[in-house]
């Protein structure tokens, strides 16, 4: 009892045959690479399968008009990709939205096993009769819901758009606060009480930048968490969350695999369905972030050096998309378009060149490579924190013999820690996250407070040391071996 009866559905055909159940059940897992089609499903079964030749395991199979549901030996299984719908019933086995299966090498079952998990949105069904009733309604739902390229918006001209409009927006203020008299500085040449343009050019240009500033936060908050009719009344925000935990789990997969069996893991296809409408996983978060952070910076560097020269810190250019009349500092001047274009050029600057803060990566390769679901690797020389650290290079030397390899991962620790800004999904699931975090905190000053206490007391027999130390914290202290007790050596540094 070990073949089943299998049907793949896809919106050009229906092939069924029969088929060893645990080969099915690594069918199941291959979802994982998210699948539109038969031909895709066969290529992301070798995250799970060693191809060894160019024969599909599906290419014996009928190709009919309906599934075929009569079962065969231990059951019956149908893969509606259209719909999303999976039918079982089997005594071999139960697929699962999230498991794990045994890598088969070409020739036999290995003990390698690879966790797998699919995406949510597919349905496990008992009932045939369900089935049927079910696969018109989310085949045609899905296709609705597929028809919205969500990086057009999120990448293209709506968000350059949100951001010129927001900044051009704030104009009226700004001008307003260009205009303002800030007080003479110190060694200038300004006397007290002499206007803004007499002012020191850098500590002006400083202090209206900053004034600024003070909208970015707000143009990035307010662009993540609107919702929007182009991206079907959710906000950038949810559409960037949606997928981020199981794209990041089956990166996470690819990472344990390509560690165990030392070569790098199928990608999906960049012609594929998954490819082309792939989510966004941390990687692509964080950048992102960080992106239209640069693209608010840029706008607001170019609205200040228009509105008023004196705050730029360069020479007025030859040329520019923006009028040249910018002394009358008059905002109504300044049109959406000249900034908009101006950004298009900023977008492609940081996503094509090298970033240090990405150790010198390009971000759009690493955009790419998240899609594709290719972990970030690195080699054992990369991994090298000190090249001084005798221990550092022969780790390194090891994990070279061995072929070891490390990953490498952006966390978003420099982000705003506002709620718009984290992971979560919810306000509450933030609260709560922040909360224990303050009660680690807490916890922890409770437990490094009491910690020194003890010591305190520990040395209560040389109070001298104490007083000494409390007395002139500029004096010479050495650490007397063996009980951590600072002693006064009675010498000032």
């Amino acid at each position: 009892m070990s073949e089943i009866k299998l049907n793949v559905i896809d919106a050009q055909q229906t092939l069924h045959g029969t088929i060893h159940a645990a080969r099915a059940d690594r069918l199941v897992a291959a979802l994982s690479a998210e699948p539109e089609t038969i031909s895709e499903l066969e290529v992301a079964l070798t995250r799970f399968e060693k191809r060894i030749d160019d024969a599909g395991p599906l290419q014996c199979f009928a190709r009919g008009s309906h599934p075929d549901v009569t079962p065969w030996d231990a059951g019956l299984l149908i893969i509606d990709l259209p719909a999303r719908l999976i039918f079982r019933e089997s005594t071999y086995s139960c697929p699962k939205q999230a498991g794990q299966v045994d890598y088969h090498d070409g020739e036999k079952l290995t003990d390698l096993l690879l966790p797998y998990r699919i995406p949510e949105d597919w349905r496990f069904l008992d009932s045939l009769s369900e089935y049927n009733s079910l696969r018109r309604v989310r085949t045609a739902e899905r296709q609705r819901a597929s028809q919205t390229d969500v990086r057009q918006v999120l990448y293209g001209r709506p968000l350059l758009e949100h951001i010129a409009g927001e900044i051009l927006a704030t104009l009226p203020q700004i001008s307003e606060t260009l205009r303002d008299e800030l007080p003479a500085q110190p060694g200038s040449d300004c006397s007290e009480g002499e206007s803004a343009p007499c002012l020191d050019r850098t500590v002006r240009r400083d202090v209206n930048r900053q004034r600024m500033y003070e909208h970015v936060a707000g143009v990035h908050t307010r662009w993540l968490g609107t919702p929007r009719e182009d991206l079907s009344g959710r906000s950038p925000r949810e559409v960037l969350l949606a997928r981020q935990e199981f794209i990041d789990f089956d990166l996470q997969t690819r990472e344990m695999q390509w560690s165990v069996q030392l070569v790098g893991p199928p990608c999906l296809p960049t012609n594929s369905h998954a490819y082309r409408r792939a989510g966004f996983g941390t990687h692509e978060w964080v950048i992102y972030y960080d992106l239209v952070r640069q693209l608010i910076y840029a706008a607001v560097e170019s609205v200040i050096s228009q509105l008023d020269p004196a705050c730029s810190g360069e020479t007025e250019p030859e040329t520019s998309d923006f009028p040249p009349d910018r002394a009358k500092l008059d905002p109504s001047k300044l049109t959406i378009e000249p900034l908009v274009s101006q950004l298009e050029k900023a977008r492609g600057f940081f996503l094509e060149t090298p970033n240090e803060e990405y150790s010198g990566r390009v971000p759009v390769n690493l955009i790419e490579n998240e899609r594709k679901r290719l972990p970030i690797a690195l080699s054992a020389r990369e991994m090298i924190v000190d090249d001084d650290c005798p221990i550092c290079r022969m780790m390194a030397n090891d994990m070279e013999l061995s072929g070891d390899v490390g990953f490498w991962h952006l966390d978003g620790a420099h982000m705003d820690p506002d709620f718009v800004f984290s992971s979560f999904l919810t306000v509450e699931e933030w609260e709560t996250d922040n909360r224990q975090w303050k009660e680690f905190h807490d916890e922890f000053e409770r437990e490094w407070k009491s910690s020194q206490a003890g010591e305190k007391q520990k040395a209560g027999d040389v109070p001298e040391a104490q007083e000494c130390q409390a007395a002139n914290s500029d004096w010479n202290y050495k650490e007397l071996a063996g009980d951590g007790v600072e002693i006064c050596t009675a010498e000032p540094c």
